[in-house]
């Protein structure tokens, strides 16, 4: 029994995935076998260990050794040495093998599981693969409908569709499979298949046009309660939050998200969970919340991922709102340490600048302090329109809170001829405009006023007809003609 009890162990060993355990128990079984069977049990096992650790070469050559060596094994050893060589993307060794199994053993089941196995592979490979794996799936479900994985096949299908941007078609594929197995016209369909088909369900319904978030919500919640401990739960629960999100149910995504998280430490979508389970934290408006989304923001940033900088601009914002300016500007300070990104840079400059100008109601030496980095922000040579404007806007409001309105006006003037220039966006361009016609009007300074007024209708953008009646008026009112 010795060399039996280790082999088995080195099997549980390999599920496991403790390969080099693994490998060390069977190196044992060999040695206390007695039988070309068992040595050959045993060649199959050392080549799955090979298989599952991508040397698909070592492990086709291996599985065939064992079939030789054990008639009895001989179709299980081809089967497995052909799906080494599909895995290793040698498709004509692959097919030698298909050939030779066809033709020494026309009736086997793993002839069926090979052609299933090649548009299974085919369809993972992406686009480039996906008109050649629909052919080999369909051909498999018309070939071999009485196989308990046609199922599985027609899943793949709809899987591929989708990924092409079919949602309708995916959909349909799904409906055929669905009102197949309800009629048991073809074989069970397994527990997998059944859940596959109800996670694919999902995203169908998320990508159909119109989209209906209350059915995909309800597909989401059913597969939860339906399927405890399925692999794909992280994925379901991102896709929940996000539906509940959208849809302004800040709470039901606050708790996907952080059930997410709480329930799967080792997911990839930990650090996203924890980032937007802060976000709709700082939606609810309630009390606590805000305190609550800092905490869940300092989760995300402690992970040290991708996310980790903006989930320090959020925490600025979350300490902004509490009315804590100061400790949003030392957040802001880290984030610029930190040499971060062209886009978090200016977020996190223009943050503290305007946390500054708020504390610079109580200190004037604040406003000084935003008056420069709203300067040096403006001044950043990969500056996009919006920042740039952003920024010159913002400037403007200070040179006025400091009394200093000559150039207030020449910081929107700024903003205008930018925009002029590039347009690209409208919102600060009619903001600066508005600023600095109040500012004319407000000394009397008439032709300055329509020449902005000009400037905002040569624009082509939704107030483009206001600001021109606009300048009409005042030309009348006043008398100005030229």
């Amino acid at each position: 029994m010795l060399s039996a009890t280790l082999l088995a162990k080195g099997r549980l060993l390999t599920e496991e995935k403790k390969f080099r355990e693994a490998q060390q128990s069977l190196d044992a079984a060999m040695r206390a076998s007695q039988t070309d069977l068992e040595r050959a049990e045993i060649e199959m096992a050392s080549a799955t260990i090979s298989f599952k650790e991508g040397e698909f070469v070592l492990a086709a050559t291996v599985f065939r050794a064992a079939g030789e060596r054990a008639p009895a094994l001989w179709e299980r050893a081809v089967f497995n040495s052909a799906l080494s060589w599909l895995h290793q993307g040698n498709f004509a060794r692959f097919l030698q093998d298909y050939q030779e199994l066809s033709e020494r053993k026309p009736d086997s089941p793993y002839r069926r599981e090979l052609i299933l196995e090649e548009g299974l592979l085919q369809a993972r490979q992406g686009e480039a693969h996906a008109e050649q794996a629909e052919a080999t799936l369909r051909q498999f479900i018309r070939d071999f409908n009485d196989n308990p994985r046609v199922a599985e096949a027609r899943i793949a299908l709809a899987e591929l569709r989708l990924v092409r941007n079919d949602a309708a078609g995916a959909s349909q594929i799904l409906q055929v499979a669905n009102e197949v197995a309800a009629e048991g016209s073809e074989p069970a369909v397994s527990p997998e298949a059944l859940e596959q088909s109800a996670y694919l369900a999902i995203f169908v319904a998320d990508a159909a046009e119109p989209r209906d978030d209350e059915k995909v919500a309800a597909l989401c919640a059913a597969f939860l309660e339906r399927y405890p401990r399925a692999a794909k739960r992280p994925e379901v629960r991102m896709k929940y939050g996000q539906v509940c999100f959208r849809t302004g149910d800040f709470v039901g995504a606050q708790t996907q998200f952080e059930t997410l998280a709480r329930e799967n430490s080792a997911s990839p979508l930990v650090e996203t969970a924890l980032f937007l389970a802060g976000q709709a934290s700082m939606k609810r408006m309630t009390e606590g919340s805000v305190d609550r989304a800092l905490e869940l923001f300092e989760e995300a940033a402690k992970m040290d991922g991708p996310l980790k900088l903006q989930a320090r601009l959020q925490q600025a914002l979350a300490q902004n709102r509490l009315g804590k300016q100061g400790e949003a500007i030392l957040l802001y300070d880290v984030i610029l340490r930190g040499e971060p990104p062209a886009e978090v840079r200016f977020a996190a400059l223009s943050g503290k600048a305007a946390n500054l100008a708020e504390l610079g109601e109580k200190d004037p030496a604040s406003r000084e302090q935003a008056l420069e980095l709203y300067s040096k922000l403006a001044a950043e040579p990969d500056l996009g329109v919006t920042w740039r404007s952003q920024a010159l806007y913002q400037k403007g409001r200070l040179l006025e809170a400091l009394e200093r309105p000559e150039e207030a006006l020449a910081a929107y003037y700024d903003v205008l001829e930018a925009g002029l220039a590039k347009p690209e966006e409208y919102y600060w361009f009619y903001k600066a405009g508005s600023e600095a016609v109040r500012l004319c009007e407000a000394r009397g300074q008439w032709k300055s006023a329509i020449a902005i007024y000009r400037k905002m209708a040569a624009l082509e953008g939704p107030l483009a007809e206001d600001a021109g009646k606009r300048a009409s008026e005042l030309r009348l009112k006043h008398f100005i003609w030229e």
